[in-house]
């Protein structure tokens, strides 16, 4: 199989490269409504409230942001606390970011084959490379309680056969110029 020279890219990932975890905002509000706003309410828990009953209460909220999430934007956060009777004073939003390491470090360039048909030596059907199944058949734990299995690979999609075909990837080169 040929690389596409077209598909070609710089890998800009490093080692450790980061995933972007959980979202918190954080809102500190005066309640100004009557009665007690001890209510949680959508993705926000209080953590504190401070202040006279008569008077206006400093309260503080946590809550968890999902990436598609409203609350990402400040006019529908406020507008969210001003229908329960608060008036925001902050918000705050940290997002947790988490370093992943490797052992192996990341290829410097990605790439893609160009799809090529193949035969199946069982079947004889022809069909795209990339169509080509494999499957981790487990056969149990050994006496040291480590997974035991193997892999099953070049597998037809239409008869199963394993190593149906024999597949030849070309090699990246060192550098690409770019």
């Amino acid at each position: 199989m040929k690389i596409d020279p077209k598909s070609i890219k710089l890998n800009t990932a490093t080692n450790p490269f980061h995933v972007v975890g959980l979202c918190t905002a954080e809102v500190h509000a005066k309640y100004n409504g009557s009665g007690t706003p001890f209510d949680d309410f959508d993705n926000f828990k209080m953590v504190s409230c401070d202040g006279h009953m008569e008077g206006p209460l400093n309260c503080s909220f946590v809550g968890h942001v999902s990436g598609e999430d409203i609350y990402k934007d400040p006019e529908e956060i406020k507008k969210l606390f001003e229908e329960k009777g608060f008036s925001l004073c902050s918000y705050t939003i940290t997002r947790d970011v988490q370093p992943i390491y490797s052992l192996v470090d990341p290829p410097r360039y990605l790439y893609k084959y160009i799809p090529k048909k193949v035969r199946c030596s069982g079947c004889r059907s022809r069909f795209f490379h990339t169509k080509l199944e494999s499957d981790y058949i487990e056969t149990g734990i050994d006496e040291d309680g480590e997974e035991q299995g193997y892999l099953e690979e070049n597998k037809c999609p239409f008869c199963k056969k394993i190593d149906c075909c024999v597949v030849e990837f070309e090699k990246p080169k060192e550098d690409y110029d770019l």
